[in-house]
């Protein structure tokens, strides 16, 4: 059998934790166990290895390569998320919370915590959305300094995470406040934008897994998403996140010489 292998790296914004790893992975079944070789480094300190063995992959139909580490996912841990599977209803406050590398076709894409050098990339996609689509009804593009502003924040539930592939930004989600007033604190607006070509390859829900649970570990209680109609892709995923639907606003928005109608979805995190 033969087996190839892959270094990745992963950020965590909150203390400049640096993470990297050998991925270590059959290149014939994605059901058999996998290993994973990870180890950090803080400021000022020397590296600490650790190695964690993986589980087999239980998923059916699956062509990746789904690989277990011990990794915890809080503030101040390096975060690398499984595509295709969003986080299951997990107690906030709870430790221990893992997140998996996946490796597709021999190549790893990783889903971290953005970065100031993603924010051009990030820019470029929600540029594209005003420009051409209806997933925003912005019509002005946002200068750099705004983003780099909502990367800058430190405020608990506001969150951002990029899915790189290569060095390449293949897409970004992140979680806003919903309305200013203190008695929305606990709720958050999420997004997920990709970019063409990206899609079908489990990357919305990866952004989903990593962007939600960091939400939970931050206390929030309500995940909000709205989707500009007609947009099943979008749905299908957020339903297979756990979202619910709560209502249809008819016409709210213009654009493109359209009304369209936003259905709003949420999901309770705790």
């Amino acid at each position: 059998m033969r087996c190839t292998s892959r270094t990745w790296q992963a950020y965590s914004t909150a203390d400049h934790v640096v993470a990297s790893g050998r991925v270590v992975a059959s290149a014939r079944s994605s059901a058999s166990a996998r290993a994973i070789e990870v180890s950090w480094t803080r400021p000022g300190t020397s590296a600490t290895p650790t190695a964690a063995a993986s589980k087999p992959h239980s998923g059916q139909g699956r062509s990746s390569t789904q690989v277990q580490s011990l990794v915890s996912g809080g503030i101040g841990s390096p975060v690398v998320s499984r595509l295709g599977m969003c986080p299951s209803n997990q107690p906030h406050g709870q430790p221990s919370r893992r997140f998996p590398v996946t490796v597709r076709d021999n190549a790893a894409m990783l889903i971290r915590p953005a970065q100031p050098a993603d924010l051009p990339a990030v820019a470029a996609l929600y540029d594209r959305e005003i420009d051409e689509g209806y997933a925003t009804f912005d019509t002005e593009h946002r200068p750099l300094e705004e983003w780099q502003e909502r990367l800058a924040s430190t405020v608990p539930g506001d969150r951002f995470f990029v899915a790189v592939e290569g060095g390449d930004v293949l897409g970004y989600a992140n979680a806003a406040p919903y309305r200013p007033k203190l008695g929305y604190r606990h709720t958050r607006e999420v997004s997920v934008y990709l970019a063409p070509g990206a899609q079908g390859r489990g990357l919305g829900r990866g952004l989903y897994d990593a962007l939600l649970g960091s939400l939970r570990d931050d206390g929030m209680h309500v995940a909000l998403a709205g989707v500009a109609l007609p947009n099943d892709a979008s749905l299908a995923l957020h339903r297979a996140c756990g979202f619910q639907e709560v209502g249809t606003m008819r016409e709210v928005g213009r654009k493109f010489d359209r009304w369209l109608d936003v259905m709003w979805l949420q999901k309770l995190l705790d």
